[in-house]
This record gives structure tokens, C-alpha cells and sequence, in this order.
């Protein structure tokens, strides 16, 4: 449909195929513009097209030359208005959606983040906005080179950023920035041993070793020294660096009890619904019954997308809160020793990350009220602790 119909209104007019001729005939002599001519299946009725305006004259010229037409079908903005003329609402609302619509172009509408490796989408995306680039902002304001070069001076994330406009989405391109090393720390330092242990072997980059191969050593003693007693220069210091692998050994307790407070849930729930438009937070729904302290919290967000992944600037989150208490349950010996030997393992891997694992026991110990397990670890792992310490001239 023509947009100059839609506005002024149209009609769709109809008339016997007998009449045809005389109608091509009339329109051509007056000046009278139709559209859409077109005949039926069956060949025995044509229908076109004009506006309202030319509609009224052209059925009075019909009248007057008494050419039978019929009128099919009314369309456009004038007789929509006039068919709701009664719901005052929808109509509101309808041009309100129209207005937000049209203002909503001279706004950014998303903003869609490529090159991040480390950091994730909604860290890049607040970053941007710290330096002034936003969903919402007005795009008046918004001049991609500026913004650029105001981006890569004020933060301290991005080394380059590459902002590229499409309609009202903006495509912003991101380079983290690499921390640069500041080279050796000045302050020297030795090595000492972090653990108890016997030498398996030394590896020294700087720094004199004061250990050898099969020597026991105590927590905290001096494995490699930062400082060189030489009698060409004298004395001098430095950052001692380097492996001491040694064989330690560590003991590990852990216990479960058999009776314990078991999180139960009561079945209700407290529902939330927020509204984001742009920047702005609108609450929706809430239930109001209070359902005491103790709940957790569950948030789902639902964005609106076009297709083709648009995305549309408002979302809607859901915030369901869920009420529990503490109860005395009672585990099985099963349950109890699944769950002590996880928690083993998850000490082990986290007190010895880099360790080799040489050899394990594990002492189980069976009471009333609780599963208990002794466990010693026997390794080869890195000792080498840095120590640094000042100099007095």
C-alpha cells in the first residue's frame, strides 16, 4: 500500500465488466487516478484503488452518468482512527509506541563487543561505559573518534579500540591491554625451604646454593643464598632464583559427621519481575507476602532479539526467591565415606598443586557420630620459597 493512501485513506471500488469501458472513459476525461485495476477469476467485475478524497468525487461523476460501482472495502489511517474512535486507550497507546519507536533511532541501542580474550563481555561493556560509551546515550553526542581516543586514554584495560556504527548498534573491537614486566624487582632475596624435606636435586639460575643432593632440610632454612662473597669484588647481593625439588611428606584430617543440618526448602517463593529499559530499572511484579530470612536466590534474564541476533534495548529479569530451614539429618557410612575421601583429594590437589605423588596412606577411623580419615602424602615437589631482605650500606 502507498504511504501517501495510508495517511489521506483509500476505498476499493467495483463495477461490472460491462461498465468497464465507460468508467476507463470517464476517469481518463476527468483526470481521475486509480491504482491497482484489476479483474476477478471468473472475468465478470473489476476492483481498483483511489483515495478517499477522488473517491467522492469520482462516484458522484458515476452517479451523474449513472454508472453502476460499489464500494468494497474503506482502509488508511482515517478510517482506523475512526473504527477506534471509541477506544481512546489503544490509540494512545499505540501512537506512544510510535513515538518511543521513532525516538529510540536517535539512541544507541546495543552495543556488541569482539576481541576480548580475558575479559568478559559485561566487564568490556562497563568499562565502556566508565569512559562514557553507553546503551541509551544519545547518538548526537556520540563521535566514534573521540570516544575512541577518550577510551584508550582513560582506561587502563585497552590498548586500542576500534568503534564502528551500524544504524543505532554500535560494533566495538577491543585490544586487552598486556602488563608490560617492570624487569627484576631491585630487592634481593634468597630462596628458603617452604617444607620439611630431603634434596633431590638443586637447579640454580642466580644466587649460590647452599644445599646438595640427599641433605634433609627444615622449614624455613636457607636453600639458596642472594649473596656472593667474592674476593675480587668483595661483597655483593642478589635475587637468588631456582628449582629445589625434595621429597617432603604431609599428613591431611578430615572428618564428616554423621549427623548434620540438612538445608530443606519450604515449597513457596517470593517472584520479582524487573524491567530494563535502556538504563533504566523498572519493577514489575512483586509478591509481597514475607517469607522470612533465610532464601535463596535464583535470576533468570530474558533479552528481547530480533532476528539475525538484534538485539533490543530492554530485558526482563525474574528474581525467584526461595525460602529453606535447617533440619537434623542423619547420613549413611556410604555417604559419609564418598564425601571424606572428595574432601581428601580437594585438600591434596589444593595444598600440592605442582607436587608428583609418590605414595599415599589412609587411616580410617569408624565412631558413632562421625567418618574420620588420617592420611600422609608422600612427594617430590618444589620447596624454593622467595625471602627478600634489605641491605644497610
Amino acid at each position: 500500500m502507498n504511504t501517501d493512501l495510508f495517511f489521506c485513506g483509500w476505498v476499493r471500488l467495483s463495477c461490472d465488466m460491462s461498465d468497464a469501458a465507460a468508467i476507463l472513459e470517464l476517469c481518463m476525461r476527468e483526470h481521475i487516478a486509480y491504482r491497482h485495476w484489476c479483474n476477478d477469476a471468473e472475468g465478470r467485475h473489476v476492483s481498483f484503488e483511489m483515495s478517499e478524497r477522488t473517491a467522492r468525487i469520482f462516484l458522484r461523476k458515476c452517479s451523474e452518468a449513472e454508472i453502476r460501482v460499489r464500494t468494497v472495502l474503506h482502509g488508511g489511517l482515517p478510517h482506523l482512527l475512526y473504527r477506534y474512535r471509541r477506544r481512546v486507550g489503544l490509540l494512545l497507546g499505540a501512537f506512544l509506541g510510535a513515538a518511543i519507536l521513532i525516538a529510540s533511532t536517535q539512541v544507541l541501542w546495543d552495543i556488541r563487543v569482539s576481541g576480548n580474550e580475558t575479559m568478559t563481555v559485561r566487564r568490556v561493556k562497563e568499562e565502556l561505559r566508565e569512559s562514557g560509551l553507553y546503551v541509551g546515550m544519545p547518538l548526537a553526542r556520540l563521535n566514534t573518534a573521540k570516544e575512541e581516543m577518550r577510551i584508550q586514554l582513560e582506561s587502563e584495560c585497552f590498548s586500542w579500540v576500534s568503534i564502528n556504527m551500524s544504524g543505532t548498534v554500535a560494533y566495538v573491537e577491543v585490544r586487552e591491554r598486556v602488563p608490560t614486566p617492570d624487569g627484576e624487582p631491585l630487592s634481593p632475596a634468597n630462596l628458603i625451604a617452604s617444607a620439611e624435606g630431603i634434596v633431590e636435586g638443586v637447579e640454580i639460575y642466580t644466587g649460590k646454593s647452599v644445599v646438595k643432593a640427599g641433605q634433609a632440610v627444615q622449614k624455613g632454612e636457607l636453600l639458596v643464598s642472594g649473596v656472593y662473597d667474592s674476593q675480587a669484588v668483595g661483597w655483593r647481593v642478589t635475587r637468588a632464583a631456582g628449582h629445589v625439588l625434595a621429597r617432603t611428606e604431609h599428613e591431611f584430617e578430615v572428618e564428616i559427621p554423621l549427623v548434620y543440618q540438612q538445608k530443606v526448602y519450604s515449597g513457596e517463593h517470593l517472584q520479582q519481575k524487573t524491567l530494563f529499559f535502556f538504563e533504566k530499572e523498572i519493577k514489575l511484579l512483586k509478591n509481597s507476602r514475607i517469607l522470612g530470612v533465610s532464601c535463596d536466590k535464583i535470576s533468570n534474564i530474558n533479552s528481547a532479539v530480533l532476528g539475525k541476533g538484534v538485539s533490543l534495548p530492554f530485558s526482563l529479569r525474574t528474581d525467584r526467591y526461595l525460602p529453606y530451614e535447617y533440619r537434623e539429618a542423619v547420613r549413611s557410612y556410604e555417604s559419609a565415606q564418598a564425601l571424606a575421601y572428595y574432601e581428601l583429594e580437594r585438600q591434596i590437589a589444593q595444598a600440592l598443586p605442582d607436587a608428583t605423588l609418590l605414595r599415599k596412606t589412609v587411616a580410617v577411623t569408624l565412631a558413632e557420630d562421625a567418618y574420620r580419615l588420617h592420611c600422609k602424602v608422600w612427594c617430590l615437589e618444589d620447596i624454593a620459597q622467595v625471602q627478600e631482605f634489605s641491605v644497610n650500606e
